[in-house]
């Protein structure tokens, strides 16, 4: 199989009027048999969350592009507490280099990792990770109902049991043609809680990624992010991760880039 992958993040208007940075942060790799792509969103009321959410982007990238068939091959338990623990340690260093509380890099994790025909999807937190099977986009993975609002998880060990983990092998996700993830910022605009469906753009959006560069898409990713969602759906910020699968057509190699609950069923 051959992958494509692309991703935005937007600063949000709530923080233009702060003049505070962007807490979103994405991170994609991309290689001949393996693609790995990862969105995080630092806790809103931390001052130095876009660090954290920048350091667990790239590292959950890390960690499965070199531990990716221990993982797999791991029972569920076991994977999440090597994620977390791997992730918990980089945040450490990090905080211990800022000379700062671990709990100001806190931030949610989404995060999809391909090798060959095997896939590992991971959610921790808000946000929501859909797919395109054939030519409708299903909701993999979205935020947990909190009982209070703005309220989420954040990568610790003490969430290990909320990270939401699935592997499995992509020859059972037939006719599926690519994966999003998507902070709360953009939810108002990209899923309507109401029908419990997601807006079918995501598809137009997939099918341009497959025709232009990356270049091309994020551009066209920020623009429209810009003029129709921060504009007018959301004060947050917005971001955006695409990772599309197609098994005909030459591969693309790309760069990094940097800007829930999963549910169990069987894919027919």
């Amino acid at each position: 199989m051959n992958f494509k992958v692309c991703g935005v993040s937007v600063r949000g208007r709530s923080h233009e009027i702060e003049n505070s940075p962007c807490q979103d942060s994405i991170f994609y790799k991309n290689y001949k048999n393996k693609s790995f792509i990862a969105l995080g969103d630092g806790a809103g009321s931390k001052k130095f969350s876009q660090i954290g959410s920048k350091v667990i982007t790239a590292q959950i990238c890390d960690i499965l592009n070199k531990n990716f068939d221990f993982i797999y091959k791991a029972k569920v338990d076991e994977a999440k507490r090597f994620i977390i623990n791997n992730l918990w340690t980089s945040l450490q260093k990090e905080a211990t280099k800022k000379e700062i509380a671990i709990s100001e890099l806190s931030s949610t994790l989404m995060f999809i990792g391909i090798k060959g025909s095997k896939v590992i999807i991971g959610h921790i937190g808000d946000g929501m990770i859909c797919m395109k099977k054939g030519d409708k986009i299903e909701i993999l993975s979205k935020s947990e109902e909190r009982e209070y609002l703005n309220m989420t998880y954040f990568v610790s060990p003490k969430n290990i049991v909320k990270l939401n983990l699935f592997k499995g092998g992509l020859e059972v996700l037939k006719l599926v043609k690519g994966f999003f993830l998507f902070t709360d910022g953009c939810e108002n605009f990209l899923y309507s809680k109401k029908l419990n469906s997601i807006n079918p753009i995501l598809k137009d959006v997939l099918d341009f990624l497959n025709k232009k560069s990356e270049k091309q898409v994020n551009k066209q990713l920020k623009l429209s992010i810009n003029s129709c969602i921060k504009e007018k759906k959301s004060f947050d910020d917005c971001s955006l991760g695409i990772l599309s699968i197609n098994s005909n057509k030459k591969v693309i190699p790309i760069n990094r880039g940097i800007g829930k609950k999963i549910i169990y069923k069987k894919l027919d």
